[in-house]
């Protein structure tokens, strides 16, 4: 069941919810161009082609927010998607100001007084603190910051431990593709939005998360599975992603642990894709081509993006498949 608990995380963190740090690529990184870009690239990402009635046409790339230099270059069906369009949209691109930065801070921020160490068991607040200092990612402010901080923070650590690097996540490269070739780029949510829905989960939720990270820093399965999600990426079998994101939560013994992770697929996964779809509405109906690049977890699946626009009777086709 620690597995599954596990696993479940991983995928989540990978195609669902976006890192929303704009790390820029690495310098000796290929960041793919329509001049660079051979006839096919070593991966076979999941691109739809999504048609209006009025033939407007927009790209939905599902993307991994962590890659690995083998994922690149782009191939050139997902190249010559982006360059006909005219926008590049992303989950999150900020924070770009100080304001915005202050914005994330705060959704990060416990109130009232309350400190970590008085939301979680001693052996927990020990051992995740011990994988800061040891990493030298401690700062004694993190006292004062809710458990989903430190969750994402040791889960960022457990990424630099693999073969995979959040730096060359697709949705970084594509924003850094954007910035060089000056095609605008849309947040579909902007950064206090962003952190507000996991600094709005339950402290339960939270406490519960950052737990099963703590408890997963040093085991070898989750260092590969960073890796495996991006091989499973860049295969682009979408039959068999669509089944390990629909991970059935039954399987999830304790009741409690079980109405936890449900509230995280409600508000990370669910109220996400209702907001992305509207989002995609919106930019058909506006007339211009927009390269929307989201988590995978988001596009593919029952209630995505992709269920959702093909109930509204919009034309969805795979694109290079």
């Amino acid at each position: 069941m620690k597995k599954l608990i596990t696993f479940l995380l991983v995928l989540s963190m990978a195609l669902g919810l976006g890192a929303c740090g704009g790390e820029t690529v690495p310098a000796e990184t290929t960041v793919t161009t329509a001049a660079t870009e051979p006839d096919r690239g070593p991966s076979s990402p999941i691109l739809y082609r999504v048609t209006d009635q009025e033939g407007h046409v927009s790209y939905l790339l599902g993307a991994v927010h962590m890659g690995t230099e083998e994922m690149y270059p782009l191939p050139s069906y997902v190249m010559d998607a982006y360059e006909a369009s005219d926008i590049l949209a992303v989950e999150c691109e900020g924070p770009d100001t100080p304001q915005e930065e202050q914005q994330m801070w705060q959704c990060g921020q416990l109130s009232d007084g309350v400190q970590i160490q008085d939301l979680l068991s001693p052996e927990t607040y020990q051992a995740a603190k011990r994988i800061l200092e040891e990493t030298d990612s401690y700062d004694p402010a993190f006292e004062q910051c809710k458990p989903i901080v430190w969750q994402l923070t040791i889960e960022e650590l457990i990424v630099r431990k693999s073969e995979a690097d959040t730096a060359l996540g697709v949705d970084n490269h594509m924003m850094e593709l954007a910035r060089q070739d000056g095609t605008p780029i849309y947040e579909i949510e902007p950064v206090q939005e962003h952190y507000r829905y996991m600094g709005d989960l339950s402290m339960e939720l939270q406490c519960l998360l950052l737990e099963n990270t703590v408890a997963s820093y040093r085991d070898p399965y989750v260092t590969r599975s960073k890796g495996y999600l991006c091989e499973l990426w860049a295969q682009g079998n979408e039959p068999y992603l669509s089944t390990i994101i629909a991970t059935d939560l039954e399987q999830v013994e304790d009741e409690q642990e079980r109405a936890l992770y449900q509230e995280y697929q409600d508000v990370i996964m669910a109220q996400r894709d209702d907001n992305m779809t509207r989002y995609a509405m919106e930019a058909l109906a506006s007339g211009e081509t927009v390269f929307i690049c989201v988590g995978l977890a988001h596009v593919i699946g029952e209630g995505a993006m992709v269920d959702q626009l093909t109930q509204a009777g919009y034309t969805v086709e795979r694109v290079g498949a």
